[in-house]
């Protein structure tokens, strides 16, 4: 007999036994009265028993209930009663809906009875999938926005390749294809010599990087988050990727910011590039990471933008800067890297890119990017500065904070970028500039003198744009 039924046999016992002894005075020694009066005569002159037949009662509802939501899954013995791993292995439609309902019951359930009635119960011969069991466990525990990376894990396991996985890092710039859902993180996944990106509800990779070309560097802080730049090759382009990563300084479930979680969790994912690259350390000399940059979680530098944005306001050339963005808390969302405020000049909204190479921009839809010899096309930042502007305006005329104009700026930070506008067949949506050009864009700027913020404006900026918990996001691009 098993533990828990154990358990339920001796509390179904207990159950009856409180019972006994109220049905012995029941059945031998009715109280005298109606049938109305019966239990209230019973309270007094046997209060004992009394409490004895409640708590048995109470014990035998807890025990029904405990019964029907700790119940095994039926449906799904029933319905894969007859599944052995050669099936999963012959039959990649059956096992995508095996473990597609395996998920599904996993979300349902919990992780108790996922183990008890899930893992325990499906033995199969071949050790892949006994361990995909246990992996999907490992990867949802591990998803900290609650959301369980269906197709990811999906994908994975027909692939026949699961390793260890990092989850606490986002996606901020450098792969053809975005992360889908934002504040979501990127998946790290690692198989065999190469490590993948994933975005939670893509069914194939955004990028495979060979696990001895990856280096982890250039880790900024920035008000809202840390940033590191990831380098790798890609394995099927053979082209070098730079990745621009941001570790999100807050916890999902308390909604509290701290800087120091986001640093935290940048040595993790150094520890963790270490820990499953360390297979190659016998051929290339080395773990596949540069560490030099990162020896400790305090040793990140300040980032360029901000340095430049401190410059500016130092030169007394604007009045104030401001880098977490309300996103979540308005019905318009809007995305910006910086909102800077200037006299003379307005609003100004910062559009951060971190990519590098010769940059070919226009004012149509397809910006096109030259690294290493290959030709990438990359979406128009200017189209969308100019949404998020449009939603920012709706924001400010909520707060009576839309007096001003708003110019957009995307500024490019990478050293190693040039920028060269051509003719398109729109007009170029907004200024484009390198970061070294940024204090000069304001210096050259011809003032508009009506233009101007009070100190109460000012108060209304900080209060809207400061002192509040905000959950960081980038919105897909256009």
């Amino acid at each position: 007999m098993h533990t828990t039924s154990l358990i339920k046999f001796l509390l179904l016992l207990t159950a009856v036994l409180t019972f006994l002894p109220l049905a012995v005075v029941v059945v031998n020694g009715n109280p005298s009265g109606t049938d109305a009066n019966m239990i209230y005569n019973l309270y007094f002159q046997h209060p004992i028993r009394v409490y004895l037949f409640l708590t048995g009662i109470i014990i035998l509802a807890g025990l029904i209930l405990w019964t029907l939501r700790w119940r095994p899954p039926l449906d799904l013995y029933k319905k894969y009663k007859k599944l052995d791993s050669g099936l999963l292995d012959s039959n990649p439609a059956l096992c995508r809906e095996f473990f597609n309902d395996i998920i599904n019951y996993y979300i349902k359930a919990g992780k108790l009875q996922f183990y008890r009635y899930i893992i325990s119960h499906f033995h199969f011969f071949y050790d892949f999938h006994n361990q995909a069991l246990s992996w999907i466990d490992e990867i949802a525990s591990n998803s900290q926005t609650g959301n369980v990376p269906r197709e990811f894990i999906l994908s994975a396991i027909s692939s026949g390749k699961i390793g260890k996985v990092f989850m606490q890092a986002n996606y901020a710039s450098g792969l053809p294809l975005a992360n889908i859902k934002t504040d979501e993180p990127i998946i790290f996944h690692t198989c065999a010599d190469i490590i993948e990106l994933w975005s939670y509800n893509m069914a194939q990779p955004l990028t495979r990087l060979n696990k001895d070309s990856i280096r982890l560097q250039n880790c900024h802080r920035h008000p809202g988050y840390v940033s590191g730049s990831l380098i790798g090759r890609d394995k099927i382009e053979k082209a070098e990727r730079k990745i621009g990563l941001r570790f999100l300084p807050y916890n999902p479930h308390t909604g509290v910011k701290d800087e120091s979680i986001a640093r935290e969790r940048i040595v993790m994912f150094k520890q963790w590039l270490k820990s499953v690259t360390s297979n190659t350390a016998s051929q290339y000399g080395h773990y596949g990471i540069d560490v030099t940059d990162l020896t400790h979680p305090l040793s990140c530098e300040e980032a360029p933008i901000v340095h430049e944005l401190k410059r500016l306001k130092n030169k007394r050339l604007i009045h104030d800067y401001f880098t977490d963005m309300p996103q979540a808390t308005t019905e318009h969302p809007f995305s910006f890297d910086a909102i800077v405020l200037a006299d003379g000049v307005g609003i100004v909204t910062v559009t951060e890119k971190y990519e590098n190479g010769e940059i070919i921009f226009s004012g149509d839809r397809v910006w096109h990017q030259h690294v290493n010899n290959q030709r990438r096309n990359m979406a128009n930042a200017c189209q969308q500065a100019g949404l998020n502007r449009a939603n920012l305006s709706l924001f400010l005329a909520t707060h009576q904070l839309a007096r001003w104009p708003i110019h957009n700026l995307v500024v490019f930070t990478s050293t190693n970028v040039g920028l060269s506008m051509t003719m398109g067949k729109q007009r170029l949506q907004c200024n484009v500039l390198s970061l070294s050009k940024l204090v000069k864009w304001f210096e050259t700027i011809t003032p508009v003198h009506d233009i101007e913020f009070d100190e109460q404006s000012l108060q209304q900026f900080t209060a809207l744009f400061e002192h509040r918990h905000i959950t960081p996001q980038r919105l897909a691009t256009v």
